[in-house]
């Protein structure tokens, strides 16, 4: 499918539908280019929630959402969809490439499953309808499993009290963590907003009869909740409480994931069943990794959520397409004649390219003749700070001393040697303690070397600077001013 005005119209219409998808906190993390055979799909690191998702988990499951409305929304066009997932090794923000071309006349299924697109909605109030019937559970199952992931029905008593309690602990140790209701509150809004948690969608009643709870949005603004009124008894609810899981914690299993939970909402939508995140116990990895214990899980909790009837309607609002859509790819950088000199990586760029490493190497002055020290060490990127899990020795040394710590990570093609990159950052370096320390822990670092490593060194990515050499167009972060 060429480029021309009535493709680029068409582009838009399922770019416009692909926005419609469900983002953690409705930050709709997502960019989407044109290019001559169809549309290309990027991660938008800026909207990314440094505390809550400091990995870019759920930046991940929330395009992936994205990808899938996508599909179905050119299936209805009578477009023929064929996605490749994260078609550019040398550039994370790169998720998918998705080629449309001139198909097959739209079903009536497919017709259903987008026109459901427009119906969907996160439902954050208590649920008024009667438990789903056996067989819409069952083809969710299935829905799941065609795309790459799995559904876990919850119906056992003690499974169910497992989540609760599990739940209200993750939810308690989040709302401890005063980034965490900063960010939180940064999300709400009181007036009608193209992005972000309307205050009016949230539920009146906390204690809406069930023992499952919910996010509160509102713990950061210092504003109570209003309760529902003295006397009246809570609303009996009869969700059906679910699991999506993926095979791993990789990438791909996010964007996989991310499909499912897009083609699992669709469907539900259809018979009127929208779905309720309970995020809290999923957001890190230490309670992930609880919940599969205690449910016995072989695969990796990626989300758990309440599905149910309900009466209410209404969307989140959503941004503008200019925002989100380049009708036209941009041109390559005219230093990179065929796309083979090296060029610089702007700040956005640098971040989202450590986001994707896991190994760097942390650069201490030397005494030796002048020669500096370069240590290889695990790492993962929480928000805007690298951080280090180590023990006793130079680099906690340093951290106390304080002052300036320069880190650096790349990769390469090791097969073609058709890119490569690099990312170098410094900031001012610090030992992680008490509770900063402990939210650390959840982030599931585990480096490779052996030995007692119980501390948490941080790196503030103050300055960054980062160069990148061949390979396919680069991101829109590479590109584009905004």
């Amino acid at each position: 499918m060429s480029s021309t005005p009535e493709h680029l119209a068409l582009h838009g219409q399922v770019v416009a539908a692909a926005t419609r998808a469900p983002s953690v906190h409705n930050t709709q993390p997502w960019r989407f280019t044109s290019y001559d055979e169809g549309l290309d799909l990027w991660a938008d690191p800026q909207r990314q929630l440094a505390v809550l998702d400091p990995d870019g988990r759920q930046l991940h499951l929330s395009c992936g959402a994205a990808l899938q409305c996508a599909v179905v929304a050119a299936r209805a066009l009578g477009l023929d969809a064929q996605p490749r997932l994260l078609p550019d090794p040398s550039d994370p923000t790169h998720l998918a490439r998705l080629r449309l071309a001139t198909g097959a006349p739209p079903t009536e299924q497919d017709v259903a499953a987008a026109t459901a697109i427009t119906l969907r909605h996160t439902h954050r109030g208590a649920f008024d309808g009667p438990p789903l019937p056996a067989a819409l559970l069952e083809e969710l199952r299935l829905v799941a499993e065609d795309h790459g992931a799995w559904l876990r029905l919850l119906q056992d008593q003690d499974d169910l009290l497992a989540l609760e309690v599990l739940l209200s602990r993750a939810d308690d140790a989040e709302q401890a963590d005063p980034a965490y209701r900063a960010e939180v509150a940064g999300w709400l809004r009181e007036e009608p907003s193209a992005d972000g948690i309307a205050r009016a969608a949230l539920p009146e009643d906390p204690e809406r009869g069930s023992s499952l709870r919910l996010r509160d949005f509102t713990a950061g603004t210092g504003a109570p909740r209003e309760g529902a009124a003295a006397g009246d008894p809570p609303i009996a609810e009869h969700p059906d409480v679910m699991v999506l899981l993926s095979r791993d914690d990789s990438t791909l299993s996010w964007l996989l994931a991310g499909r499912a939970l897009g083609a699992v909402l669709l469907r539900a939508a259809q018979d009127g069943v929208m779905a309720q995140p309970l995020g809290q116990v999923t957001d890190a990895t230490v309670p992930r990794e609880r919940l599969a214990d205690a449910l016995g899980l072989l695969a990796v909790p990626q989300l758990v959520l309440r599905l149910g009837h309900t009466s209410s309607a209404g969307q989140a609002g959503r941004r503008e397409l200019a925002d989100v859509w380049s009708p036209a790819a941009a041109p390559e950088p005219a230093s990179r004649p065929g796309g083979s000199e090296p060029y610089e990586l702007d700040r956005a760029a640098c971040l989202a390219y450590l986001r994707s490493g896991r190994l760097g190497r942390v650069v201490l002055p030397g005494q030796t003749r002048g020669l500096a020290s370069v240590l290889p060490v695990d790492f993962v990127l929480d928000g805007e700070r690298v951080v280090l899990r180590t023990g006793e020795g130079t680099i906690l040394a340093a951290a106390r001393e304080g002052g300036w710590l320069t880190f650096q990570t790349d990769a390469v093609d090791d097969t073609g040697r058709a890119w490569g990159w690099s990312v170098t950052v410094a900031g001012h370096v610090y030992e992680a303690t008490g509770s900063e320390h402990e939210r650390l822990l959840g982030l599931g670092l585990n480096p490779t070397a052996g030995g007692a490593r119980t501390h948490h060194v941080v790196i503030p990515v103050e300055v960054a600077q980062g160069r990148r050499v061949g390979g396919p167009a680069a991101s829109p972060h590479d590109r584009d001013p905004r």
